[in-house]
């Protein structure tokens, strides 16, 4: 079962006339089961990424799809409901 999908995110951040591009055309797919990593040097873009999959920000472009819905682009509520359910799916602790 596919639990996530991301499609060309991409996430720019502009302050004045700066624009940082944090993000280019990343795409890949979670399965249920898996496990996935991402390491890069800092400022590459990890914590970027964590946050648009988490639903706490919005992709400048790109898709994100949990289960099949959309919600990067939701405006409806759907990201909080979705933050809650990747939570449970990703961030399980077994003790």
């Amino acid at each position: 079962m596919r639990l996530l999908t991301a499609n060309h995110l991409s996430k720019t951040y502009k302050t004045d006339s700066v624009e940082v591009k944090a993000l280019r055309e990343v795409s890949f797919e979670i399965e249920s089961g898996s496990f996935l990593a991402f390491v890069g040097p800092s400022g590459s873009g990890k914590t970027t990424l964590l946050n648009l999959i988490g639903c706490l920000d919005k992709p400048t472009s790109g898709t994100i799809s949990v289960a099949g819905v959309d919600v990067a682009n939701s405006n409806d509520g759907k990201p909080r409901l979705f933050a809650a359910k990747i939570s449970a799916l990703f961030f399980k602790v077994s003790i």
